[in-house]
C-alpha cells in the first residue's frame, strides 16, 4: 500500500493473536465501501478492516475465517454482503455477525460458488454465480429473482459469470467464462450479446474477467 506521503509502497504487516507476525496472509477479497473503510477478508483469520490512523490492520471478526470469500459489497445500510464459495452471506456491521447464509439447501441461490457482486441503487444485489447464471436479490426484502437464465432465447450465454459491472445508465455488464460479454437490456428483459465468432471477431476472447470504464467500457 502506499501512503500519500510516501513516495514508494510499503508492506502491511498481519500479526496473529500472540503478536507474532504473519507472513502468509492470503487476501481473498478486498473491499472500500461508500464510508471509505476498507474491508480485507484474509483466509483462515477472517475479516478486517484497514486502520488509516495506525496504518495496521484491525481484526473485525474472526467467526468467519473458515468460509471462502471471493467478493465483497456494502448496501445502503452499511452493512456488507460476501460472496464465498458455499453461498452469500449477510453482514450486519453494527452487530458484527453475520444474520444471513443464502444457499441452494435453502432454495434461494442458483448456484453456491459466488464470483461477482454488484449493487443498483439501494436494495438490488446483482450475484453472478459458477453455474447458475446471475440471481437479483432485494436486500429489503429479501427475495430473489432469477435473471434470464442460458436456457431461455435472449437469456445468457454462459451460466459460469466472472464479472458484473453497472454502469451510470444502469446497464448490466456481465463477463462470462467462454461466453463473451452480456449486456442486460431491462426493458426486453433480456441479454444482448458480444462475442468473438468466425464471422465476427468483436472480441480477442470470450472470457471475460472484469470491465473498467474510463470514457469507454473497457473488456479484460
Amino acid at each position: 500500500m502506499r501512503f500519500k506521503d510516501q513516495k514508494e509502497a510499503v508492506q502491511i504487516p498481519l500479526y496473529n493473536a500472540d503478536g507474532s507476525s504473519n507472513i502468509y496472509a492470503f487476501v481473498q477479497a478486498m473491499y472500500v465501501d461508500p464510508q471509505k473503510r476498507t474491508w480485507i477478508f484474509i483466509a483462515g483469520s477472517g475479516l478486517y478492516r484497514f486502520n488509516y490512523k495506525a496504518r495496521r490492520l484491525d481484526l473485525v471478526n474472526a467467526d468467519i475465517r473458515n468460509f471462502y470469500v471471493n467478493k465483497i459489497v456494502a448496501d445502503n445500510a452499511g452493512n456488507l454482503w460476501l460472496g464465498t464459495s458455499t453461498g452469500l452471506l449477510k453482514y450486519i456491521t453494527a452487530a458484527n455477525q453475520v444474520s444471513a447464509h443464502y444457499n441452494t439447501t435453502n432454495g434461494r441461490l442458483s448456484a453456491n460458488y459466488i464470483t461477482a457482486l454488484s449493487m443498483e441503487g439501494n436494495d438490488r444485489l446483482w450475484i453472478g454465480t459458477d453455474g447458475g447464471g446471475v440471481d437479483i436479490l432485494n436486500t429489503k426484502s429479501g427475495q430473489i429473482n432469477v435473471a434470464n437464465s442460458a436456457n431461455k432465447p435472449g437469456g445468457l450465454t454462459s451460466e459460469s459469470v466472472l464479472t458484473i459491472f453497472i454502469d451510470k445508465e444502469s446497464r448490466k455488464w456481465v463477463g462470462t467464462n467462454k461466453g463473451g460479454v452480456n449486456v442486460f437490456d431491462v426493458i426486453g428483459n433480456e441479454f444482448r450479446t458480444v462475442q468473438r465468432n468466425a464471422i465476427y471477431p468483436g472480441l480477442s476472447s470470450n472470457f471475460i474477467t472484469s470491465f473498467l470504464k474510463i470514457s469507454k467500457i473497457i473488456f479484460g
